[in-house]
């Protein structure tokens, strides 16, 4: 029925059986009200006499229709008759759990409807530990596959500690490559697990030891905690880019690109100006403007660009801050790489931000005093003036 349904009357071949979206089909669109009963009530039987056979295919790229069939007959319900899924019992949910988490929605779904985030927290919030198994399943494929994460996306709105403890017991496996890791920590750091940030600080111990993939994963962890933590981890993460100038060109060569999943405010808000200003100087240091890459026109940007840009970035901060700190900042620059003449357009800018944002108009009744005072201060001067003659 699931493939009847993306059928129009012209059509030669069918059409998107990925869309889980029963409601946008063709064939919906045409179906009178009884056939709609009927179908309601067909999805129904098929949810409480099937299950979704994940032996078969969780963790394969087997799109296997029985299960992604049941999956489409819950979203249906979730959108026109939620109340009959508030009244399953645990061992249905159970039986579909697999599938719930694991159907890959078509880009075009998952970047507008919503629902299926709603259908996942719904089935967490019933059968939390069938969740997280097939979670985990679909951990190892991806990071077999990718040494990327893109279905923890999808359980954003369930981390509850249940939840949190066992992502951060994932991310202690040895297996996990450095990508699927910082994926992890990032998860957990943004949602403020305490645990997770110091696990990912005990990675940044100094000195630094362990073999070459460990320092990949230092290098993850140092990532997840500059862009999720609250305060960037950053006198971790900066003592350890100090104490060894590889490491931090490697994690500083990474950060631009790792701002893209950045869902708190700005990192240099995080850290502050000074460190700002310190951060700076480093990068001028370890990458010599004259080297960067001067490209016209339309070319790919790569690390080494991305982070000049970057370096820009850090200066703009300063100039809009707006505060005192960001002029002493600015002007710390100088003392130490006074051959940058530009930094003086940057400090002009820093201080007449801050005048602008310091500035406040008269209130009127200040206004009329003023005029006032300068009103009778003319007319007393007159007068003397008069006298005198």
């Amino acid at each position: 029925m699931c493939l009847e349904m993306t059928l129009e009357d012209i059509s030669k071949f069918y059409g998107d059986e990925f869309n889980s979206d029963l409601l946008a089909m063709p064939g919906w669109k045409v179906c009178d009200n009884n056939l709609i009963e009927r179908i309601i009530k067909a999805r129904k039987k098929y949810i409480l006499e099937n299950d979704a056979a994940s032996d078969r295919w969780l963790g394969t790229n087997t799109y296997h229709r029985p299960a992604m069939a049941g999956y489409k007959a819950f979203v249906l319900l979730k959108k026109l008759e939620p109340n009959f899924l508030n009244t399953l019992r645990v061992d249905i949910w159970k039986k579909w759990a697999a599938v719930i988490i694991g159907y890959h929605e078509s880009a075009g779904i998952a970047g507008r409807d919503k629902i299926f985030l709603e259908l996942i927290k719904q089935t967490y919030q019933q059968v939390p530990q069938e969740i997280i198994d097939a979670l985990f399943v679909l951990i190892d494929k991806e990071n077999a596959e990718h040494d990327n994460l893109f279905i923890t996306r999808k359980i954003e709105d369930c981390l509850d500690a249940k939840l949190q403890d066992a992502l951060l017991t994932k991310a202690k496996d040895v297996s996990l490559q450095p990508g699927c890791f910082q994926n992890l920590l990032s998860l957990l750091i943004k949602a403020n697990n305490l645990k997770a940030i110091d696990y990912a600080k005990s990675f940044l111990a100094l000195p630094f030891k362990g073999n070459d993939e460990l320092r990949k994963k230092a290098k993850a962890a140092a990532l997840s905690l500059v862009t999720q933590a609250e305060d960037a981890g950053w006198d971790t993460v900066w003592a350890a880019i100090q104490a060894d100038t590889n490491f931090g060109q490697k994690v500083l060569l990474s950060l631009p690109d790792s701002f893209r999943s950045l869902n708190t405010k700005s990192f240099p808000d995080r850290i502050g100006e000074k460190q700002t200003a310190d951060l700076f100087i480093w990068l001028s240091k370890h990458f010599s403007r004259e080297k960067d890459p001067k490209e016209e026109g339309a070319h790919w940007v790569g690390p080494r660009e991305s982070l000049a840009n970057y370096c820009d970035n850090l200066l703009n901060f300063l100039k809009h801050k707006g505060s005192q700190e960001a002029i002493k900042a600015i002007e710390h620059i100088k003392n130490k790489i006074p051959d940058l003449d530009f930094l003086n357009f940057y400090l002009i800018g820093a201080r007449e931000n801050l005048r602008r944002k310091n500035w406040s108009p008269l209130y009127p009744d200040d206004f009329l005093l003023l005029t006032k005072n300068s009103l009778f201060s003319k007319i007393g001067k007159d007068v003397s003036n008069h006298a005198g003659t």
